[in-house]
């Protein structure tokens, strides 16, 4: 799908250049500004998702390929870039420089968290940096006290204390949410025994989805059946509402698109989860403040349709 004719809108004249990734790797070059006195050079720039609201606003995420000229070492680096109407972008920008630097917690040592590219109009978050999901940074740097407390409750009897935390980023969609992976490696200080267990953590926009999706997941938690013909969830461990974060143990099993793209048997697994998906709706899953309408479905497939008419016009009769 080309976006170009997706994105030929007058009042983003900088999309041109915003949805071109080779263009955008030199202009990223000129403009993030490194930290701790490092030095990268971006060898490689991608475009990965778009969110378009035509003559409104614009978000663009693009993965990064960065290397150390003086160590050779390489790593990838989320960055978003944000477009509005008129001159919000500049503003929203103008805003960001006036906070207290104390305000944006400096954890990650690649480019300064934020900046703003004039030409394009432009605002560019560097992950984890969002200022919608101000405490991601704070996840993102591991077991804080608040963080670790509910994760080693999960070690067992013992006096356990963290030795290691691993913390990925699995999911970013900017401004909406992100989901993390937690690997912790605990000592038991009677013992001496070490465990290493997984959990997962979403950081929300919104405190109040997140906690009620903690409350609905606790009921269904309780609900489900390990091991029958029902449904199970991964066990829901504390929604932390100073970090905006939901923790959850790790759901065992092999992923259904391992199996779909591996040499097992898919139509068994595919039964299984049909089976789970049914008993989840047919059954009494707790009732929450969110519906989700036919019309609702319908008004979604009208503007995905118009988005695929823009950027596939030959496929229009098809769309």
């Amino acid at each position: 799908m080309s976006v170009k004719p997706l994105l030929a809108d007058p009042v983003f004249p900088g999309l041109s250049v915003a949805s071109d990734p080779e263009l955008m790797r030199g202009v990223f070059e000129e403009h993030l500004r490194p930290l701790s006195g490092g030095t990268y050079r971006i060898i490689d720039c991608r475009l990965s998702r778009i969110r378009y609201r035509r003559g409104a606003r614009c978000v663009l995420q693009y993965i990064l390929r960065l290397t150390d000229p003086n160590t050779g070492y390489e790593r990838t680096q989320w960055v978003t870039g944000v477009m509005y109407a008129k001159d919000r972008t500049r503003r929203k920008w103008e805003k960001l420089r006036s906070l207290d630097p104390g305000a944006i917690p400096d954890i990650f040592p690649t480019f300064e968290p934020f900046a703003f590219i004039p030409g394009l109009g432009m605002l560019v978050e560097v992950f984890p940096y969002d200022r919608r999901l101000p405490t991601l940074p704070l996840v993102m740097a591991g077991a804080s006290p608040e963080l670790e407390a509910p994760l080693l409750a999960r070690f067992g009897p013992g006096d356990w204390h963290t030795e290691a935390c691993n913390v990925e980023p699995v999911r970013y969609r900017a401004g909406l949410g992100a989901a993390l992976r937690l690997t912790m490696q605990g000592q038991d200080d009677a013992t001496g025994r070490r465990i290493v267990r997984r959990f997962y953590a979403k950081v929300y926009r919104n405190g109040d989805q997140g906690q009620q999706t903690h409350q609905v997941l606790r009921a269904l938690w309780k609900e489900s059946r390990p091991g029958g013909e029902g449904f199970t969830v991964a066990r829901p461990l504390a929604y932390l509402s100073g970090l905006r974060t939901l923790l959850q143990e790790e759901a065992p099993g092999t992923p259904l698109e391992e199996i779909l793209l591996g040499d097992g048997d898919t139509t068994g697994a595919v039964r299984r989860v049909a089976r789970a998906l049914a008993a989840f709706n047919q059954g009494d899953a707790p009732a929450t403040t969110r519906r989700y309408l036919l019309a609702d479905h319908a008004a979604y497939l009208e503007r995905a349709g118009r988005v695929l008419r823009r950027g596939c016009p030959h496929l229009r009769l098809e769309v």
